[in-house]
């Protein structure tokens, strides 16, 4: 016996479990191609103002999976990461200054255990669990690492 589309869409929807399942993965598909559509764009745009071709942090490094040895990332893979462009900069308290002063942050004032280096670039990633939950996660990398993934961490605090 072979179903029709309407006899086979008429079941689907008799299953509201199943329209809802397959509503949210479309959801999630649709999602991911608005990102690279957003991404795509956001290229061209820098490549058109410089950022591509001069800025630094432009591009994002963390995508991947991670495998750094004794690393909380160990093992994650992180997806969708977006790049602040341009150096990572914190407001601190800058001895014999008044206020607060806009500081550049290098490597070992976000990690120890970052690459070395002249400036830091802020990602904020997807990311899947090893138990297969999903999240958000702020990661720092050295300015200029060329690795796939970058080595990226959180902030030591």
């Amino acid at each position: 016996m072979s179903m029709t589309f309407l006899q086979a869409l008429a079941l689907l929807l008799s299953m509201p479990g199943m329209v809802h399942s397959a509503r949210s993965e479309v959801a999630e598909d649709e999602a991911a191609d608005v990102a690279d559509v957003v991404k795509e764009a956001k290229d061209a745009k820098d490549a058109k103002e410089g950022c591509w071709l001069w800025g630094k942090c432009c591009t994002p490094r963390c995508n991947g999976l991670h495998q750094d040895v004794g690393s909380i990332l160990q093992f994650l893979k992180m997806h969708s990461c977006i790049v602040e462009e341009h150096e990572y900069y914190e407001m601190k308290h800058v001895t014999g200054q008044r206020g607060y002063q806009k500081v550049l942050m290098k490597p070992p004032d976000i990690s120890k255990k970052l690459k070395a280096g002249d400036y830091v670039c802020k990602e904020t990633c997807r990311v899947t669990y090893k138990d297969g939950s999903k999240g958000k996660m702020v990661l720092f990398r050295t300015g200029g690492d060329k690795g796939n993934p970058a080595k990226c961490r959180q902030k030591d605090w």
